[in-house]
């Protein structure tokens, strides 16, 4: 489903909360919000292709026999180099393999001076739109895909606030995330919810789309751009995943939720993480399997309220690398 323009931004169905009644009950609200997003990456196609730049031989680090490939490739000629990534062997990402990028490297190894274009810490994509190929890359899996691949209709749930966003969490989720959607076959149910105070989803309105050309690009797209937000409080977002995956008509459903686990949205019953687990559970009665994702730094209680959340919903708990 294509997404609702505005002349200030793109609209998204956005979730608040709203007080109403004599006893001031916190009720959810759906409203058409025009967001501020990231700009779009200069190539979409670079998130369906990841790898690690530097590590030429995809061996999981970067090290000496990296730059000796590079100048193999380059000087000798020899098919043994093994460049089944380019992107990986452009150290400087100059959208070409030359003599800089076996020096960038070696610069890296004994000098400590220059870092690498990212991604070269972990794997991820490179959104530079270059003539380079990256077909093949060893390793390199998603924890999104790996929870959610035998479902038929998935709804992610994202935490986007700063807490998760400093320590560079949330852009590995949405890496990953990308990573993803790129490896899903034509059909599969898609919904996607980024939180902080307030929800915002794609698509803004009803169930989960079914992916096709059309609607991989525009999903890729919201989750490449999404920006970070301010405070957290994921009970809303949960609870619109369950009104998602409920109007899909999809046998085997499922919920990924990716956060730190710890909620400030108030001390009220219904906002604590216990109240939300019990809604949670108490709606869901196992239809959806709820799989969830530590992101960043996990408190105790983080941790303890994510692997419960999964526990009692079917599902599975994973730490983001």
């Amino acid at each position: 489903m294509p997404q609702e323009r505005s002349s200030t931004g793109r609209l998204f169905g956005m979730g608040l909360l709203r007080w109403s009644g004599p006893l001031r009950q916190v009720q959810k609200a759906i409203v058409f919000a025009a967001v501020s997003l990231n700009p779009l990456p200069a190539s979409l196609e670079g998130a369906c292709h990841w790898f690690q730049r530097g590590d030429v031989d995809g061996d999981g680090r970067v090290d000496i026999a990296d730059a000796v490939r590079v100048l193999r490739f380059l000087f000798v000629g020899d098919a043994g180099a093994g460049l089944s990534c380019l992107d990986a062997a452009d150290a400087d990402d100059s959208g070409q393999v030359e003599l800089a990028d076996g020096l960038w490297i070696l610069r890296l190894l004994f000098q400590g001076q220059t870092a690498l274009h990212d991604p070269w810490r972990r794997l991820g994509p490179d959104f530079t739109a270059d003539g380079l190929d990256c077909s093949e890359y060893p390793g390199g899996h998603s924890l999104s895909l790996e929870l959610f691949e035998d479902s038929d209709a998935v709804v992610i749930v994202v935490d986007r606030s700063a807490s998760v966003a400093d320590d560079g969490a949330l852009e590995t989720m949405r890496n990953d995330i990308l990573h993803a959607f790129c490896a899903l076959p034509d059909g599969i149910e898609v919904g996607v919810i980024f939180f902080d105070r307030y929800f915002f989803r794609w698509p803004p309105r009803g169930a989960p789309v079914a992916v096709d050309e059309l609607t991989r690009e525009d999903m890729l797209g919201f989750v490449a751009r999404f920006p970070s937000g301010i405070g957290t409080c994921f009970r809303f977002a949960l609870e619109e995943a369950l009104d998602m995956i409920e109007a899909s008509p999809a046998r085997e459903q499922a919920i990924v939720f990716a956060s730190d686990g710890d909620s400030a949205c108030g001390t009220l019953p219904f906002a604590t993480e216990q109240g939300t687990l019990e809604a949670v559970r108490a709606r869901n009665a196992s239809r959806a399997k709820i799989h969830a994702i530590g992101m960043g730094s996990l408190s105790v209680p983080g941790k303890q309220f994510l692997r419960t959340l999964a526990a009692q919903n079917g599902g599975r708990f994973l730490e983001l690398p």
